[in-house]
């Protein structure tokens, strides 16, 4: 299904983990469909939003709008390349601050407990079960809508 506000852009729910990303949030993925050209332009730090199930991660709403969130511009400058050379986009629709989807989920920074200087509550001793959910419902998505 296409965003109404984004046209050819499709917001298609595949992050089916209701646990993590609840009803009426948006999917982990934005997927924009190549128009004719072969590119495809690859945003991995697109927005600082964080699933309503994860409470801001235990940080005020200031530190969303810094870089540790997100690249601020980086998903306008993805969206425009797309639309100038009509190539496809994938864009993560979460914050790199509950899983950096330019990371492999294996590794520790994935889900970091410390960015630059900031720590970040909601990322401190994440049980196994923790990491797979985000993993699952942000992590495996973006990269499936990556191909």
């Amino acid at each position: 299904m296409s965003s109404p506000s984004t046209p050819g852009v499709a917001m298609e729910r595949r992050d089916l983990d209701a646990s993590l990303i609840g009803a009426g949030e948006p999917a982990a993925v934005e997927v924009i469909a190549a128009e004719a050209d072969p590119f495809v332009f690859v945003c991995e730090h697109a927005s600082n939003r964080v699933p309503r199930t994860l409470v801001d991660l235990g940080l005020p709403a200031e530190a969303f709008e810094r870089h540790i969130a997100w690249d601020p511009g980086a998903a306008l400058i993805t969206r425009g390349l797309a639309r100038r050379f009509g190539g496809a986009a994938v864009l993560q629709a979460y914050s790199r601050l509950v899983i950096d989807c330019n990371r492999a989920p294996e590794l520790a920074d994935a889900i970091t407990p410390l960015s630059e200087t900031t720590a970040i509550p909601g990322n401190v001793a994440l049980s196994t079960a923790d990491r797979a959910r985000r993993i699952d419902a942000v992590w495996a998505p973006f990269h499936a809508g990556d191909r």
